[in-house]
């Protein structure tokens, strides 16, 4: 990092708030120089210290330029996993908040007074995405048992009062801006006009056709479970005969990835030869009437407490739920 280069914002996430697209549009435009790979060493520092009750933080760490800025560029960093930590690995609201304390403190001393974005998305619909996600990466958990088994991580993800706490103790409250990614997709205009005037950051080109991280359909989700208790089932046995060379691991890895992305955007021809197989296999069994009411009425008045006296842009209900 040179010392003369301006960061005009750190994009933190959350995870499944379109952060995908908006390192897109980010990436395509020559005004912006994004940072996202970079952060990992951050990233894997603060998951270390996470999981220890002794803080960690204190070596400073260096973050890396994806590609050389050039002169007059708009330096962000955006990267989903500076918010959270630890999905399906049964981690406790402690680790949790130790991981994002720690990944704001990295980052604070490495990084000159940048604006903090944070990207929400509302509560249901999130944990919804992501269980998805959950799959994607590896998750055997149904739906129901993933709300049983990752209660913490679902809980203290979504409690904005406390990464929102946690992040302006480090930049200052004023820095952070909180936006709904439901303004996105109903007025992309104004989202990226409330970003300009909050960062610098100029509005990109909103013509341009832009990939993202889709959820994958649940008829091929319940396929990538199936596919993911296979893996866990030979790498549980492999660990307790010791007998899975460290080249076995990292090859399931790279196979996990290609059947995600297979399922992700399928072929008709992947299409008729899984058909079958789907047919028969039980659903993940995804219904929002799972998740427990008063679980979900917590969530929301961390959001209360945030957004009083704020409309959020018209989405404070939708949020709130009232």
């Amino acid at each position: 990092m040179s010392s003369n280069q301006k960061i005009s914002m750190v994009h933190i996430g959350l995870m499944k708030t379109a952060t995908t697209t908006l390192q897109n549009l980010w990436l395509q435009d020559t005004r912006v120089s994004l940072v996202h790979k970079g952060l990992l060493q951050i990233i894997q520092k603060a998951r270390v210290t996470g999981r220890s009750a002794k803080s960690g933080a204190a070596v400073p760490l260096q973050w890396q330029y994806d590609s050389k800025p050039e002169p007059g560029q708009h330096i962000v960093l955006s990267q989903e996993a500076l918010s959270t930590a630890y999905i399906n690995e049964r981690a406790s609201k402690a680790d949790i908040k130790r991981f994002q304390k720690a990944a704001a403190k990295i980052l604070s001393m490495i990084v000159p007074s940048p604006k903090i974005l944070i990207t929400v998305r509302e509560p249901a619909s999130w944990i919804k995405s992501i269980y998805n996600q959950s799959v994607k990466m590896g998750g055997i958990d149904t739906f129901p048992d993933f709300l049983k088994m990752e209660k913490d991580f679902i809980k203290q993800s979504l409690n904005i009062v406390d990464l929102k706490e946690t992040w302006g103790e480090f930049f200052g409250k004023e820095n952070i801006l909180v936006l709904p990614i439901e303004l996105m997709r109903n007025n992309k205009a104004l989202f990226f006009e409330e970003i300009f005037k909050f960062s610098g950051v100029p509005v990109p080109d909103l013509t341009v056709e832009i990939a993202a991280n889709p959820s994958m359909k649940e008829e091929h989700l319940k396929l990538m479970k199936r596919f993911n208790e296979w893996v866990d089932i030979f790498t549980r046995y492999g660990i307790y005969q010791r007998q899975i060379p460290q080249q076995v691991q990292q090859a399931l890895n790279i196979i996990r990835f290609a059947v995600r992305y297979s399922l992700e955007s399928p072929s008709a021809e992947l299409l008729e030869k899984v058909a079958d197989t789907e047919s028969r296999l039980p659903d993940c069994d995804i219904d929002l009437s799972h998740i427990d009411s008063e679980f979900l009425s917590k969530i929301r008045v961390s959001y209360q407490k945030v957004l009083i006296d704020n409309d959020f842009y018209g989405f404070r209900d939708l949020y709130c739920g009232q």
